[in-house]
Protein backbone atom coordinates (compact mmCIF):
# COMPACT_ATOMS: atom_id res chain seq x y z
CA UNK A 1 0.00 0.00 0.00
CA UNK A 2 1.41 3.55 -0.64
CA UNK A 3 2.55 5.78 1.84
CA UNK A 4 0.44 9.12 2.39
CA UNK A 5 2.44 10.88 4.95
CA UNK A 6 5.96 12.16 4.47
CA UNK A 7 8.71 9.99 6.42
CA UNK A 8 11.46 12.11 7.92
CA UNK A 9 14.25 9.62 8.45
CA UNK A 10 16.78 10.00 10.67
CA UNK A 11 19.80 7.36 9.86
CA UNK A 12 23.15 8.59 8.15
CA UNK A 13 24.80 5.89 5.98
CA UNK A 14 28.91 6.79 4.71
CA UNK A 15 29.03 6.04 1.07
CA UNK A 16 33.14 6.54 0.84
CA UNK A 17 36.38 7.04 2.33
CA UNK A 18 38.52 8.36 -0.45
CA UNK A 19 37.23 11.83 0.20
CA UNK A 20 39.07 13.73 -2.73
CA UNK A 21 38.40 11.54 -4.92
CA UNK A 22 34.72 10.42 -4.79
CA UNK A 23 33.50 14.24 -4.05
CA UNK A 24 30.88 12.18 -1.89
CA UNK A 25 31.08 12.01 2.07
CA UNK A 26 27.83 11.00 3.09
CA UNK A 27 23.95 10.62 2.08
CA UNK A 28 20.92 10.71 4.42
CA UNK A 29 17.49 10.30 3.80
CA UNK A 30 15.45 12.88 4.78
CA UNK A 31 11.83 11.98 3.59
CA UNK A 32 9.80 10.14 1.41
CA UNK A 33 7.00 11.61 -1.05
CA UNK A 34 4.05 9.11 -2.54
CA UNK A 35 2.11 10.46 -5.77
CA UNK A 36 -1.04 11.78 -3.54
CA UNK A 37 0.98 13.79 -1.25
CA UNK A 38 3.20 14.98 -5.12
CA UNK A 39 0.02 16.04 -6.50
CA UNK A 40 -0.45 18.02 -3.58
CA UNK A 41 2.98 20.18 -4.95
CA UNK A 42 2.72 19.68 -8.84
CA UNK A 43 -1.04 18.80 -9.18
CA UNK A 44 -2.58 15.65 -10.78
CA UNK A 45 0.10 14.97 -13.31
CA UNK A 46 2.78 13.41 -10.70
CA UNK A 47 3.98 9.79 -12.19
CA UNK A 48 5.99 8.72 -10.16
CA UNK A 49 6.76 8.09 -5.74
CA UNK A 50 10.08 9.65 -4.70
CA UNK A 51 12.75 9.42 -2.23
CA UNK A 52 15.00 12.66 -0.98
CA UNK A 53 18.52 12.61 0.46
CA UNK A 54 20.65 14.82 2.09
CA UNK A 55 24.01 14.37 0.33
CA UNK A 56 27.20 16.06 1.98
CA UNK A 57 30.33 16.16 -0.71
CA UNK A 58 33.76 17.81 -1.27
CA UNK A 59 33.74 21.34 -2.83
CA UNK A 60 36.03 24.51 -3.25
CA UNK A 61 35.50 27.46 -1.12
CA UNK A 62 35.65 30.66 -2.96
CA UNK A 63 39.18 30.31 -1.74
CA UNK A 64 39.87 27.65 -2.91
CA UNK A 65 40.42 25.88 -0.09
CA UNK A 66 38.30 22.16 0.55
CA UNK A 67 35.35 22.47 2.37
CA UNK A 68 31.96 20.31 2.66
CA UNK A 69 29.39 21.67 0.95
CA UNK A 70 25.21 19.92 1.11
CA UNK A 71 22.25 19.54 -1.31
CA UNK A 72 19.54 17.93 -1.81
CA UNK A 73 18.72 14.98 -4.22
CA UNK A 74 15.50 13.28 -5.28
CA UNK A 75 15.15 10.24 -6.80
CA UNK A 76 12.14 8.98 -8.62
CA UNK A 77 11.13 4.79 -7.92
CA UNK A 78 9.83 2.58 -9.92
CA UNK A 79 11.24 4.36 -13.35
CA UNK A 80 12.05 2.02 -16.63
CA UNK A 81 15.29 2.24 -17.99
CA UNK A 82 18.33 4.88 -17.39
CA UNK A 83 17.37 8.02 -16.00
CA UNK A 84 18.24 11.59 -17.22
CA UNK A 85 19.45 14.21 -14.62
CA UNK A 86 18.58 17.54 -13.78
CA UNK A 87 20.46 20.33 -11.69
CA UNK A 88 17.87 22.83 -10.26
CA UNK A 89 19.67 26.14 -8.64
CA UNK A 90 17.40 27.17 -6.12
CA UNK A 91 16.58 31.31 -5.53
CA UNK A 92 17.46 33.19 -2.53
CA UNK A 93 17.13 32.28 0.74
CA UNK A 94 17.00 34.51 3.98
CA UNK A 95 18.50 31.95 6.74
CA UNK A 96 21.53 29.93 6.02
CA UNK A 97 19.71 26.96 7.38
CA UNK A 98 16.67 27.49 4.75
CA UNK A 99 17.87 25.30 1.91
CA UNK A 100 16.52 22.41 0.24
CA UNK A 101 18.34 20.01 1.94
CA UNK A 102 16.85 20.86 5.03
CA UNK A 103 13.62 20.38 2.92
CA UNK A 104 13.13 24.59 3.16
CA UNK A 105 14.19 27.15 0.10
CA UNK A 106 12.17 25.93 -2.67
CA UNK A 107 12.84 22.13 -2.49
CA UNK A 108 9.78 21.43 -3.82
CA UNK A 109 10.79 22.22 -7.58
CA UNK A 110 13.20 19.52 -7.01
CA UNK A 111 10.60 17.25 -5.95
CA UNK A 112 8.39 18.18 -8.85
CA UNK A 113 11.45 17.25 -11.29
CA UNK A 114 12.09 14.20 -9.78
CA UNK A 115 8.12 12.83 -9.83
CA UNK A 116 8.25 12.83 -13.82
CA UNK A 117 11.29 10.56 -13.63
CA UNK A 118 14.40 12.73 -13.53
CA UNK A 119 17.28 12.42 -10.37
CA UNK A 120 17.35 15.61 -9.29
CA UNK A 121 20.23 17.49 -7.71
CA UNK A 122 19.71 20.95 -5.68
CA UNK A 123 23.23 22.05 -4.19
CA UNK A 124 22.61 24.54 -1.54
CA UNK A 125 25.70 26.55 -2.10
CA UNK A 126 28.78 27.88 -0.31
CA UNK A 127 28.35 29.29 2.72
CA UNK A 128 24.89 28.03 3.01
CA UNK A 129 23.52 24.61 4.22
CA UNK A 130 26.63 22.33 5.79
CA UNK A 131 29.42 24.62 4.00
CA UNK A 132 31.68 26.90 5.98
CA UNK A 133 32.03 30.61 5.99
CA UNK A 134 29.71 33.45 4.16
CA UNK A 135 27.61 32.68 1.38
CA UNK A 136 28.91 34.56 -1.81
CA UNK A 137 25.93 35.54 -3.29
CA UNK A 138 25.43 35.95 -7.26
CA UNK A 139 28.91 34.78 -7.54
CA UNK A 140 29.11 32.74 -10.79
CA UNK A 141 32.06 30.74 -10.85
CA UNK A 142 31.21 28.93 -7.48
CA UNK A 143 27.65 28.99 -8.31
CA UNK A 144 28.80 26.64 -11.20
CA UNK A 145 31.89 24.65 -8.83
CA UNK A 146 29.21 23.80 -5.90
CA UNK A 147 27.07 22.56 -9.07
CA UNK A 148 29.27 20.15 -10.65
CA UNK A 149 31.22 18.65 -7.74
CA UNK A 150 27.87 17.79 -6.49
CA UNK A 151 26.93 16.09 -9.98
CA UNK A 152 29.76 14.16 -9.62
CA UNK A 153 28.76 12.96 -6.16
CA UNK A 154 25.34 12.11 -7.20
CA UNK A 155 26.82 10.06 -9.76
CA UNK A 156 29.05 8.28 -7.25
CA UNK A 157 25.50 7.95 -4.96
CA UNK A 158 23.20 6.48 -7.70
CA UNK A 159 25.67 3.81 -8.47
CA UNK A 160 25.33 2.24 -4.54
CA UNK A 161 21.73 2.58 -5.26
CA UNK A 162 21.91 0.69 -8.85
CA UNK A 163 20.30 3.38 -10.27
CA UNK A 164 21.68 3.75 -14.23
CA UNK A 165 21.85 7.51 -15.69
CA UNK A 166 21.70 7.75 -19.11
CA UNK A 167 23.88 10.99 -20.85
CA UNK A 168 20.53 13.89 -20.80
CA UNK A 169 21.63 16.67 -18.41
CA UNK A 170 18.49 18.98 -17.65
CA UNK A 171 19.74 22.79 -16.42
CA UNK A 172 16.99 24.94 -14.42
CA UNK A 173 17.10 27.80 -11.51
CA UNK A 174 14.93 30.43 -10.65
CA UNK A 175 15.62 34.00 -9.37
CA UNK A 176 19.00 34.12 -7.89
CA UNK A 177 18.93 29.80 -8.85
CA UNK A 178 18.20 31.29 -12.28
CA UNK A 179 21.83 33.23 -12.29
CA UNK A 180 23.72 30.34 -10.82
CA UNK A 181 21.83 27.64 -13.97
CA UNK A 182 22.80 30.16 -16.34
CA UNK A 183 26.34 30.09 -15.36
CA UNK A 184 26.64 26.55 -14.62
CA UNK A 185 25.15 25.90 -18.26
CA UNK A 186 28.41 28.29 -19.73
CA UNK A 187 30.51 26.22 -17.81
CA UNK A 188 29.79 22.97 -18.59
CA UNK A 189 29.61 23.52 -22.43
CA UNK A 190 32.72 25.01 -22.14
CA UNK A 191 34.66 22.50 -19.94
CA UNK A 192 32.54 19.52 -19.45
CA UNK A 193 31.06 18.54 -22.33
CA UNK A 194 32.27 14.78 -22.33
CA UNK A 195 31.26 14.66 -18.26
CA UNK A 196 28.11 16.13 -17.97
CA UNK A 197 26.72 16.90 -21.87
CA UNK A 198 23.91 19.50 -21.73
CA UNK A 199 20.53 18.10 -23.08
CA UNK A 200 18.18 21.57 -22.65
CA UNK A 201 18.03 24.44 -20.29
CA UNK A 202 15.44 26.52 -19.04
CA UNK A 203 16.83 29.78 -16.84
CA UNK A 204 13.85 31.06 -14.90
CA UNK A 205 13.42 35.17 -14.10
CA UNK A 206 17.44 35.40 -13.07
CA UNK A 207 19.39 38.62 -12.40
CA UNK A 208 21.96 37.75 -15.53
CA UNK A 209 22.76 41.53 -16.39
CA UNK A 210 24.78 42.45 -13.01
CA UNK A 211 26.60 45.20 -14.61
CA UNK A 212 23.45 46.47 -16.13
CA UNK A 213 20.33 46.25 -14.32
CA UNK A 214 21.33 45.57 -11.16
CA UNK A 215 23.65 48.05 -10.28
CA UNK A 216 21.01 50.27 -11.98
CA UNK A 217 19.48 49.58 -8.78
CA UNK A 218 21.99 50.39 -6.30
CA UNK A 219 22.10 53.65 -7.76
CA UNK A 220 18.16 54.44 -8.57
CA UNK A 221 16.33 57.45 -7.03
CA UNK A 222 13.88 55.49 -6.74
CA UNK A 223 12.41 54.13 -3.34
CA UNK A 224 12.91 50.33 -2.39
CA UNK A 225 10.55 47.95 -0.09
CA UNK A 226 13.82 45.61 -0.04
CA UNK A 227 17.16 46.89 0.85
CA UNK A 228 19.08 43.47 1.45
CA UNK A 229 20.16 42.59 -2.18
CA UNK A 230 22.80 45.19 -2.65
CA UNK A 231 24.82 44.22 0.92
CA UNK A 232 24.37 41.13 0.47
CA UNK A 233 26.27 41.65 -3.41
CA UNK A 234 29.17 43.57 -2.67
CA UNK A 235 30.02 41.54 0.73
CA UNK A 236 30.20 38.83 -1.84
CA UNK A 237 32.25 40.02 -4.23
CA UNK A 238 34.22 41.60 -1.90
CA UNK A 239 35.48 37.93 -0.64
CA UNK A 240 36.16 37.39 -4.06
CA UNK A 241 38.02 40.57 -5.02
CA UNK A 242 39.09 42.05 -2.09
CA UNK A 243 37.39 45.81 -2.94
CA UNK A 244 37.60 47.29 0.55
CA UNK A 245 39.30 46.98 3.58
CA UNK A 246 36.25 47.81 6.22
CA UNK A 247 32.82 48.22 5.07
CA UNK A 248 32.75 51.95 6.04
CA UNK A 249 34.44 52.52 2.92
CA UNK A 250 31.18 51.57 0.98
CA UNK A 251 28.53 52.27 3.66
CA UNK A 252 27.63 55.23 5.75
CA UNK A 253 27.11 54.88 9.47
CA UNK A 254 24.57 53.36 10.51
CA UNK A 255 24.01 51.19 7.56
CA UNK A 256 27.83 49.59 7.77
CA UNK A 257 27.71 48.55 11.05
CA UNK A 258 24.17 46.45 10.70
CA UNK A 259 25.54 45.59 7.43
CA UNK A 260 28.51 44.51 9.04
CA UNK A 261 26.40 42.21 11.30
CA UNK A 262 24.91 40.31 8.22
CA UNK A 263 28.29 39.37 7.96
CA UNK A 264 29.14 37.81 10.78
CA UNK A 265 25.83 36.24 10.59
CA UNK A 266 24.35 37.71 13.52
CA UNK A 267 21.18 39.00 11.78
CA UNK A 268 20.07 37.34 8.29
CA UNK A 269 19.22 38.75 4.99
CA UNK A 270 15.38 39.67 5.98
CA UNK A 271 15.90 41.40 9.19
CA UNK A 272 19.17 43.12 7.26
CA UNK A 273 16.89 45.05 5.00
CA UNK A 274 13.97 45.53 7.67
CA UNK A 275 16.81 47.48 9.83
CA UNK A 276 18.31 49.13 7.07
CA UNK A 277 14.41 50.29 6.06
CA UNK A 278 14.04 51.33 9.36
CA UNK A 279 17.08 53.64 9.60
CA UNK A 280 17.39 55.23 6.15
CA UNK A 281 13.17 56.19 7.02
CA UNK A 282 14.14 57.74 10.13
CA UNK A 283 17.63 59.61 8.88
CA UNK A 284 16.11 60.53 5.58
CA UNK A 285 12.27 60.56 5.80
CA UNK A 286 12.54 57.76 2.38
CA UNK A 287 13.59 54.61 1.06
CA UNK A 288 16.07 55.27 -1.66
CA UNK A 289 18.09 52.52 -1.28
CA UNK A 290 21.50 54.26 -3.05
CA UNK A 291 21.50 56.48 0.11
CA UNK A 292 23.07 54.13 2.26
CA UNK A 293 26.41 54.21 0.30
CA UNK A 294 28.80 56.34 0.66
CA UNK A 295 28.09 59.81 -1.67
CA UNK A 296 32.02 59.37 -3.46
CA UNK A 297 31.60 55.61 -3.81
CA UNK A 298 28.55 56.52 -6.03
CA UNK A 299 30.09 59.47 -7.78
CA UNK A 300 33.35 57.36 -8.41
CA UNK A 301 31.50 54.84 -10.08
CA UNK A 302 29.50 56.93 -12.13
CA UNK A 303 32.52 58.65 -13.37
CA UNK A 304 34.95 55.52 -13.92
CA UNK A 305 33.15 52.09 -15.57
CA UNK A 306 36.21 50.47 -14.68
CA UNK A 307 35.74 51.25 -10.81
CA UNK A 308 36.59 48.15 -8.99
CA UNK A 309 33.29 47.02 -8.13
CA UNK A 310 31.81 47.63 -11.66
CA UNK A 311 34.56 45.54 -12.65
CA UNK A 312 33.49 42.77 -10.50
CA UNK A 313 29.49 43.36 -11.27
CA UNK A 314 31.19 42.94 -15.09
CA UNK A 315 32.72 39.72 -13.99
CA UNK A 316 29.37 37.79 -13.17
CA UNK A 317 27.62 38.76 -16.09
CA UNK A 318 25.96 35.76 -17.46
CA UNK A 319 24.87 36.51 -20.88
CA UNK A 320 27.67 36.60 -22.71
CA UNK A 321 28.50 33.58 -24.77
CA UNK A 322 26.10 31.17 -26.82
CA UNK A 323 24.21 28.15 -25.52
CA UNK A 324 24.47 25.49 -27.37
CA UNK A 325 22.06 23.70 -26.16
CA UNK A 326 18.34 24.03 -26.46
CA UNK A 327 17.58 26.85 -23.80
CA UNK A 328 14.59 29.23 -22.73
CA UNK A 329 14.49 31.98 -21.02
CA UNK A 330 11.38 32.12 -18.84
CA UNK A 331 10.05 35.52 -17.13
CA UNK A 332 6.81 37.39 -16.04
CA UNK A 333 7.17 41.28 -17.04
CA UNK A 334 5.53 42.46 -13.84
CA UNK A 335 8.54 41.20 -11.50
CA UNK A 336 9.58 43.90 -9.52
CA UNK A 337 12.38 41.91 -8.20
CA UNK A 338 14.11 40.76 -11.42
CA UNK A 339 13.26 43.02 -13.99
CA UNK A 340 12.20 41.51 -17.01
CA UNK A 341 14.57 43.21 -19.21
CA UNK A 342 17.77 40.53 -17.77
CA UNK A 343 15.96 37.90 -19.65
CA UNK A 344 15.49 40.37 -23.11
CA UNK A 345 18.70 41.60 -22.91
CA UNK A 346 20.40 38.87 -22.54
CA UNK A 347 18.47 36.80 -25.39
CA UNK A 348 19.34 39.62 -27.85
CA UNK A 349 23.54 38.91 -26.51
CA UNK A 350 23.40 35.67 -27.17
CA UNK A 351 21.35 35.91 -30.40
CA UNK A 352 23.93 37.54 -32.08
CA UNK A 353 26.77 35.42 -30.33
CA UNK A 354 25.01 32.65 -32.56
CA UNK A 355 22.73 30.44 -29.93
CA UNK A 356 20.92 27.78 -31.66
CA UNK A 357 18.26 27.01 -30.45
CA UNK A 358 16.87 29.81 -27.86
CA UNK A 359 13.72 31.39 -27.16
CA UNK A 360 12.28 33.58 -24.57
CA UNK A 361 9.30 33.41 -23.17
CA UNK A 362 6.80 36.01 -20.70
CA UNK A 363 5.06 32.94 -18.55
CA UNK A 364 2.51 35.65 -16.88
CA UNK A 365 2.75 39.25 -17.55
CA UNK A 366 0.79 40.02 -14.77
CA UNK A 367 2.24 38.21 -11.90
CA UNK A 368 5.26 39.59 -9.42
CA UNK A 369 8.82 37.35 -8.73
CA UNK A 370 7.09 35.31 -6.09
CA UNK A 371 3.57 34.48 -8.32
CA UNK A 372 5.94 33.72 -11.38
CA UNK A 373 7.41 30.79 -9.72
CA UNK A 374 4.74 28.37 -10.84
CA UNK A 375 3.83 29.43 -14.33
CA UNK A 376 8.21 29.48 -14.80
CA UNK A 377 7.68 25.67 -13.60
CA UNK A 378 5.23 24.76 -15.81
CA UNK A 379 6.77 25.60 -18.61
CA UNK A 380 10.08 24.07 -17.90
CA UNK A 381 8.51 20.98 -17.15
CA UNK A 382 6.79 21.04 -20.11
CA UNK A 383 9.87 22.02 -22.63
CA UNK A 384 12.03 19.47 -20.76
CA UNK A 385 9.18 16.84 -21.67
CA UNK A 386 9.05 18.39 -25.60
CA UNK A 387 12.79 17.50 -25.40
CA UNK A 388 13.02 14.40 -23.48
CA UNK A 389 10.19 12.87 -26.40
CA UNK A 390 12.86 13.33 -28.57
CA UNK A 391 15.65 11.10 -27.38
CA UNK A 392 15.50 8.08 -25.91
CA UNK A 393 14.36 8.49 -21.83
CA UNK A 394 13.10 6.41 -18.81
CA UNK A 395 10.03 8.87 -18.74
CA UNK A 396 6.56 7.41 -19.60
CA UNK A 397 5.45 6.97 -23.31
CA UNK A 398 2.21 9.73 -23.16
CA UNK A 399 -0.34 9.20 -25.02
CA UNK A 400 -2.65 11.86 -27.32
CA UNK A 401 -5.79 12.03 -25.42
CA UNK A 402 -9.23 12.04 -27.59
CA UNK A 403 -10.14 15.63 -27.11
CA UNK A 404 -12.39 17.45 -29.26
CA UNK A 405 -13.26 21.33 -28.62
CA UNK A 406 -16.32 23.05 -30.38
CA UNK A 407 -17.35 26.10 -31.19
CA UNK A 408 -13.98 26.83 -32.66
CA UNK A 409 -13.93 30.18 -33.55
CA UNK A 410 -15.68 30.65 -30.03
CA UNK A 411 -17.00 33.45 -28.26
CA UNK A 412 -18.13 33.58 -24.65
CA UNK A 413 -17.44 29.55 -24.07
CA UNK A 414 -15.95 26.50 -25.39
CA UNK A 415 -16.60 23.27 -25.14
CA UNK A 416 -14.43 20.54 -24.57
CA UNK A 417 -15.36 16.92 -24.61
CA UNK A 418 -12.95 13.80 -23.57
CA UNK A 419 -10.82 14.83 -21.03
CA UNK A 420 -9.48 12.62 -18.37
CA UNK A 421 -11.18 11.81 -15.37
CA UNK A 422 -8.38 14.07 -13.70
CA UNK A 423 -6.00 16.28 -15.23
CA UNK A 424 -4.78 19.62 -15.95
CA UNK A 425 -6.06 22.51 -18.56
CA UNK A 426 -4.43 25.71 -19.34
CA UNK A 427 -4.85 28.27 -22.51
CA UNK A 428 -1.69 29.89 -23.57
CA UNK A 429 -0.73 32.61 -25.92
CA UNK A 430 1.24 31.65 -29.08
CA UNK A 431 4.40 33.16 -27.41
CA UNK A 432 4.10 30.81 -24.44
CA UNK A 433 2.31 33.12 -22.06
CA UNK A 434 0.19 31.29 -19.27
CA UNK A 435 -2.94 33.16 -19.54
CA UNK A 436 -5.15 30.33 -17.58
CA UNK A 437 -4.45 27.09 -15.67
CA UNK A 438 -7.02 25.57 -13.94
CA UNK A 439 -8.01 21.38 -12.89
CA UNK A 440 -9.90 19.00 -15.06
CA UNK A 441 -12.30 16.79 -12.62
CA UNK A 442 -14.45 14.65 -15.48
CA UNK A 443 -14.81 13.89 -19.16
CA UNK A 444 -16.16 17.45 -20.19
CA UNK A 445 -16.05 20.59 -19.44
CA UNK A 446 -17.02 24.22 -20.17
CA UNK A 447 -14.51 26.54 -20.37
CA UNK A 448 -15.21 30.50 -20.14
CA UNK A 449 -13.27 32.28 -22.56
CA UNK A 450 -15.23 35.86 -22.54
CA UNK A 451 -12.44 37.76 -21.28
CA UNK A 452 -10.04 37.07 -23.66
CA UNK A 453 -9.26 39.20 -26.52
CA UNK A 454 -9.64 38.02 -30.37
CA UNK A 455 -6.68 36.09 -31.29
CA UNK A 456 -5.31 32.61 -31.28
CA UNK A 457 -4.98 30.69 -28.58
CA UNK A 458 -2.83 26.80 -27.60
CA UNK A 459 -5.46 25.22 -25.67
CA UNK A 460 -3.52 22.35 -23.73
CA UNK A 461 -4.32 19.60 -21.28
CA UNK A 462 -2.31 17.32 -19.21
CA UNK A 463 -2.81 14.01 -17.36
CA UNK A 464 -1.09 10.86 -16.40
CA UNK A 465 -2.86 9.39 -18.89
CA UNK A 466 -2.04 11.34 -21.80
CA UNK A 467 -1.77 14.67 -23.04
CA UNK A 468 -3.45 16.94 -26.11
CA UNK A 469 -2.86 20.14 -27.67
CA UNK A 470 -5.13 22.46 -29.91
CA UNK A 471 -4.88 25.82 -31.43
CA UNK A 472 -7.93 27.78 -30.20
CA UNK A 473 -9.97 30.77 -32.43
CA UNK A 474 -11.50 33.82 -30.14
CA UNK A 475 -13.85 35.77 -31.76
CA UNK A 476 -16.03 37.83 -29.80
Amino acid sequence: MKRWILTLIVGLSLLGSNIQAQKLIESQKVGQLDVGLLQLIVGPLAQYEVEMYKILYTTKDIAGKLDTASGLMVIPLGTPGALPMVVYQHGTVSERTDVPSNLKGGWQFTAAFATFGYVTVTPDYLGLGRSRGFHPYLHAKTEASAAIDMMYAAREFVKSKNIVLNKQIYISGYSQGGHASMALHQELEANYKTDFPVTAAAHLSGPYNISGETYKGFVSDLPSSYLGYSPYIILSYNLAYKLYNTTEQYFKQPYAGIVDRFYRREINADTLSSLLLKELKARTGSTVGKKIFQDSLLANMDKNPNHPLRIALRANDTYGWAPQAPTRLFYCKADETVFYRNSVFADSVMQKLGAKNLATQDVNSTAGHFACTNPAGFATLAFFTQIATQVTTGLKDIAVLPVKMYPNPARETVHLEGLPNQGQLVITALNGQVLRQQNVVGTYADVAIGDLPNGLYWMRVWSNTGTWTGKLVVQQ
